[in-house]
């Protein structure tokens, strides 16, 4: 076993022994955050902003107070023959100046889904050069106080990332079909089973089934379904993930459209720190689309 192994252990053990309670006031300071600790942090001079990542119509209806809205759609381009594209820096760093968020909060998302939807906002905000992010544990389900109908009153702000865009989270496709013939490379779809089978086809896709050497492991195994909605316990997230890759390996993400990929990257780099994995944010909407276009050429090729 390495050191770099060794030492990982450790660390986890660490972790495990100090998180392995879901309500655990060590998770506030990290990357994720309990209700009392959000609590407390609006209630002081300089207060988080709260993003709400549910579709628009179910944030009129009541949402966590002050909370701002952004759903999927609003953060993915138009401009391609196929959905699920995240926008640009640019457009990403204008859509948070809308809303009255500047560089110097601190931002809390939160959805109704046990934080999917919340993770790939955040995956995005990270990956652009945001360093203040953090996901409400448990999501709307874990809050249990009154919520705030309407939409929040925004007064538009300068929002600009503070840190350099990151290279090591994301990988396009022509990296990703490079990357997972690698025999060194763990290549894991997030979606569910009758999706990775092919025996549910949803929709943007170009074909059913999975992508080749792929293993499947649905990003819901890490949310706690009879408790709020929480993500698991560090030690039982750490006995899910350990069959399927190790910390010191390079490890590749995929599903539908990048959001239960994105989720997914969040539980393995953030909560159990592992170093070398990547998001495919175009995922099996983008691949499907090349390869079902690879496979019409070649039917065409011989019939020409």
């Amino acid at each position: 076993m390495s050191l770099r192994t060794n030492t990982y252990l450790f660390l986890t053990a660490i972790l495990i022994s100090a998180c392995s309670r879901p309500g655990d006031s060590s998770l506030q300071q990290g990357p994720l955050i309990e209700v009392e600790a959000l609590q407390q942090m609006m209630e002081t001079a300089e207060p988080p902003a709260i993003i709400d990542v549910r579709p628009r119509a179910e944030y009129l209806k009541g949402h966590l107070p002050g909370a701002v809205n952004f759903w999927r759609t609003d953060l993915e381009r138009t401009d391609t023959a196929y959905s699920g594209l995240v926008l640009s820096r640019n457009e990403v760093a204008k859509k948070l100046s809308a809303k009255g968020i500047t560089s110097s909060h601190n931002i809390v998302l939160y959805d109704d889904r046990g934080g999917v939807e919340a993770g790939r906002v955040l995956w995005l905000l990270r990956r652009y050069g945001h360093d203040r992010l953090q996901l409400l544990n448990g999501g709307l389900q874990s809050w249990g106080n009154i919520l705030e109908p309407g939409e929040t009153e925004s007064v538009p702000e300068v929002f600009k990332f503070n840190l350099d865009e990151r290279t090591d989270m994301n990988v396009d496709y022509e990296t990703f079909e490079q990357w997972r013939v690698n025999p060194n490379t763990r290549l894991i779809d997030c979606r569910s089973e009758v999706e990775f089978s092919g025996k549910e086809f949803k929709a943007g896709a170009f074909e059913a089934g999975h992508i080749p050497g792929a293993i499947n492991f649905c990003y819901s195994h890490c949310i706690n379904m009879n408790d709020q909605l929480r993500t698991r316990t560090l030690e039982e997230l750490t006995a899910m993930y350990a069959p399927l890759a190790s910390p010191e390996d390079t490890v590749l993400l995929y599903c539908h459209s990048g959001v239960r990929s994105a989720y997914t990257w969040f539980v393995l780099t953030e909560l159990l720190g592992y170093e070398n994995v990547y998001n495919y944010d175009g995922s099996w909407i983008e691949w499907s689309y090349f390869h079902n276009a690879g496979t019409l050429n070649d039917t065409l090729n011989k019939h020409t």
